[in-house]
């Protein structure tokens, strides 16, 4: 018997607990994806190509498309041979790191929008807005 509660103890320990942002941006339920839109020098946000999904699992699917309504196809074939790579949110900063080491300081957000800016270089400002597949 206390080996047993000694494992849920420890099983529950090692659960880590997502953030209200985190359970927004994931998934894993609801068939979403994210579109990015990078604001020009003119103040206007345009459609730069980039789609993602984010999975609870810390992965996330880089996509492309044309089209910012249909979802698009993968940007990077890993090695290992999916097309999944990681993701990160720090609540403490407040940062969204995503492929290829971009971090995001997220300035606000609401359930299907995110504003937001980079964090190195020019620090150009973003949002990503949620699709939902049809």
């Amino acid at each position: 018997m206390k080996k047993i509660i000694l494992i849920s103890l420890v099983f529950l320990s090692s659960c880590k607990n997502e953030s209200l942002f985190e359970q927004s941006l994931i998934n894993d339920k609801d068939n979403t994806y994210w579109v990015e839109f990078m604001m020009d020098s003119t103040g206007n946000y345009k459609y730069n190509k980039r789609q993602s999904v984010f999975f609870s699992n810390s992965r996330l699917s880089s996509l492309s498309s044309e089209n910012e309504d249909r979802i698009g196809t993968p940007q990077v074939k890993l090695i290992e041979g999916g097309n999944q790579e990681k993701w990160s949110y720090n609540e403490k900063n407040n940062t969204l790191t995503t492929s290829y080491r971009t971090t995001f300081k997220i300035e606000r957000y609401t359930k299907d929008t995110i504003f937001m800016k980079l964090t190195t270089g020019r620090k150009e400002k973003f949002i990503m807005i949620r699709k939902r597949l049809k």
